[in-house]
């Protein structure tokens, strides 16, 4: 098992290779201090799983409304059928969500 490092071990480090110890540098948070070692924080960018949810959501919907379309008959009187109605709503809320979902992961990660 590796040896921790102290917190002065570490500050001599990042001097030695001419970087500021506790400033934020690409994207990495500085280290927080523990009782007598420096424990590292490790910053994972990940989209967050409600957006990426919400994307999948939407071509389920895309793909649902599809099928209710094509597999739906229309009434004995000739007018579409709410199978059919149903299905144009789902066609067109699927994208709208999708979009809505890939515009909202961007505004919040970049």
């Amino acid at each position: 098992m590796a040896k921790k490092m102290t917190q002065e071990e570490w500050e001599a480090r990042m001097r030695l290779k001419g970087m500021d110890p506790y400033e934020v540098q690409g994207g990495r948070q500085a280290p927080q201090e523990g009782p007598r070692t420096t424990q590292f924080v490790r910053t994972i960018e990940q989209t967050s799983k409600k957006w990426k949810a919400m994307k999948v959501i939407g071509f389920l919907l895309l793909f649902t409304g599809i099928a209710l379309v094509t597999g739906s008959s229309p009434d004995p009187s000739g007018e579409p059928s709410g199978a059919a109605m149903t299905g144009v709503l789902l066609v067109i809320g699927g994208p709208c969500l999708y979009i809505f979902a890939r515009v909202m992961a961007w505004w919040h990660h970049g």
